[in-house]
């Protein structure tokens, strides 16, 4: 891997827009332990559990100018993440990063988190990988250290499970809610697509999802084999979508497994 850098300003993190694209959203793959520590991390473990404990819950500071939606920024995210992991022993370093081309963009970085306890040496790396998003005012300097923000915040998310500051809807007071009349119009005419049109929730995935679906997953075959088709190219954005649930779906429950027992 190359050697690490220093950690990028938070003003190139991604919000939520900008980890969209043709009509999906980007999801870095599962944090992936790799080994390198001691066999048995009871320590470790326990530590972590209290720093789960102690984490508060993140509001959301940032807000996207152009959509005009409020997210919680990788600065704030960062910043309860390392009070909580300082207070219960426990230090995290980024373990460098390595930048894999591809063909068909984006480019994906793999990066290495080392998790530790310092007072019984116990300590787990843990690999997880990241799109590179480039465009417009974005060169690929500036893409790839959003990547590493963007992915050490959503890492720090998912170690210490911290909660979002997201409104619940049961909970909201809609009391002085008064609706607004709307004037009935009547509706468009059904258009017909021609013969050479295909809808769009039938397309085939475009290169770029490919992209993410092989990032995301460790068997290519059991993804076709699910949707019956014979290549990952041949999935429509619709399974997509279901793809991407199901994965994120895996992911809980594979974090569920590993929360020690008291």
């Amino acid at each position: 891997m190359n050697d690490d850098r220093p950690h990028p300003d938070d003003s190139q993190e991604y919000d939520q827009e900008e980890c969209q694209g043709d009509g999906f959203t980007t999801v870095p793959s599962p944090s992936q332990a790799i080994g390198g520590g001691p066999r048995h991390t009871r320590e470790l473990a326990k530590a972590k559990l209290a720093a789960q404990r102690a984490v508060q819950r993140v509001e959301k500071d940032g807000t996207n100018p152009h959509h005009k939606y409020a997210y919680a920024t990788s600065e704030a995210i960062v910043t309860e993440g390392r009070r909580v992991l300082l207070e219960n022993g426990l230090l995290l370093e980024r373990d460098g990063w390595n930048v894999h081309p591809t063909e068909s963009k984006p480019d994906w970085v793999d990066i290495g988190f080392k998790v530790s306890h310092p007072a019984s040496g116990e300590y787990e790396r843990h690999l997880i990988n990241f799109p590179i998003i480039v465009g417009n005012g974005r060169p690929a300097d500036k893409g790839l250290a959003a990547a590493l923000t963007t992915a050490t915040s959503y890492f720090i998310t998912g170690l210490l499970l911290i909660p979002r500051g997201d409104e619940e809807i049961d909970k909201r007071d809609d009391t002085g809610y008064q609706p607004q009349p709307q004037r009935r119009s009547a509706p468009p005419p059904p258009s017909t697509p021609s013969s050479n049109q295909t809808p769009e929730k039938d397309q085939t995935i475009s290169e770029r999802k490919v992209a993410i679906l092989r990032g995301m997953t460790k068997d290519e075959a059991a993804l076709c084999a699910h949707f019956k088709v014979e290549r990952v190219e041949d999935l429509t954005n619709s399974q997509f979508v279901t793809a991407l649930s199901l994965m994120e779906k895996r992911k809980n429950e594979n974090a569920d497994d590993q929360v020690p027992n008291e």
